[in-house]
This record gives structure tokens, sequence and C-alpha cells, in this order.
């Protein structure tokens, strides 16, 4: 479980990771880095796999196919 399953486009989520409770057994990861990502960078990857697909789609109507 992590904090960003729970979260939303707007912002975190509250319904799951604050409400989890630990119980013997249990074992606790802390990463030594997190990959943070901003909204533009995904943005801009969102951005640049939509041109990717209609560059193709453009390239299999100029063949004909």
């Amino acid at each position: 479980m992590s904090a960003r399953q729970g979260a939303n486009f707007w912002g975190s989520g509250v319904s799951g990771f604050e409400a989890a409770s630990l119980l013997p057994g249990d074992t606790i990861f802390v990463p030594e880095e997190l990959n943070k990502t901003t909204f533009t960078q995904d943005a801009k990857d969102w951005t640049q796999i939509l041109y990717q697909f209609g560059l193709g789609l453009a390239g299999i109507k100029a063949l004909g196919i």
C-alpha cells in the first residue's frame, strides 16, 4: 500500500492510506528515493503519447491501409 494508491487527480486521498492499521508481522518499506513527477511532466508525457498515436494514424491513412 502506498499514499499514491489513494490519490486522485485533485489531491491525495485519505480513504485507504491514513486509515490503514499495522498488524504484527507487517513489513514497512521506505524507499530511499521517490521519483516525483509534476503535473507539467505528466501533461507533457501524455501529449507526446497522443501526438505519436495521431502521427501513426496519419501514416496508416496515408498508406491507405
